[in-house]
């Protein structure tokens, strides 16, 4: 916070700040994700504010692959698959209490996307009753992949397959619920 630099002596030496922020940017404001708090963040009158010359902003995502791009090596990174590299794009995908997704042009450019957002598209049955029964869960019959893969979505899944199939929950589970809530 601006108390908390100004308290340790920081705020005059800052000439610049950056943040990378879970939501959608529009020029200097960038409209907040998954947030209950804070749902708009202006940019524009910062720098007078706190009188710090630069302050900004990008999405969350697009911050990360940014460090990407700039030079993760070998020893940064884990590998998941062993594979062959390949030149071309790159995706980087975080779930978290969002889903958030960027993507990195040719290897080198890094892009900020809202992907998490794309309509779930189901593939098979169960996968439809699963759209059908997330479809009952959001008011507004809209489900996106960000529904099913982060935060809530996770519990909304956990609960359909309970449902679906009734499986046991789990002891270490009954604790916060029972079936008769699900």
């Amino acid at each position: 916070t601006q108390g908390g630099l100004k308290s340790k002596g920081l705020l005059k030496s800052l000439v610049g700040m950056g943040f990378g922020i879970a939501g959608a940017f529009d020029g200097t404001k960038v409209r907040i994700t998954n947030s209950g708090h804070f749902k708009e963040i202006d940019f524009e009158g910062m720098p007078q504010l706190w009188g710090i010359p630069i302050i900004g902003g990008v999405n969350d995502l697009e911050a990360t692959a940014h460090g990407i791009v700039a030079g993760l090596k070998g020893a940064d990174l884990v590998t998941l698959n062993k594979g062959v590299p390949k030149a071309g794009n790159k995706a980087v995908l975080a779930a978290g209490t969002g889903l958030g997704e960027a993507a990195i042009k040719d290897g080198q450019e890094p892009i900020a996307t809202e992907g998490g957002h794309a309509d779930f598209g189901p593939t098979n049955k169960e996968q439809i009753a699963l759209l059908e029964y997330l479809m009952k869960e959001h008011p507004d019959g809209a489900v996106c992949y960000e529904d099913i893969l982060s935060g809530d979505g996770l519990v909304d899944v956990w609960k359909f397959l309970i449902q679906k199939h009734d499986y046991p929950i789990p002891s270490v589970l009954k604790k916060w619920t029972d079936k008769k809530s699900i």
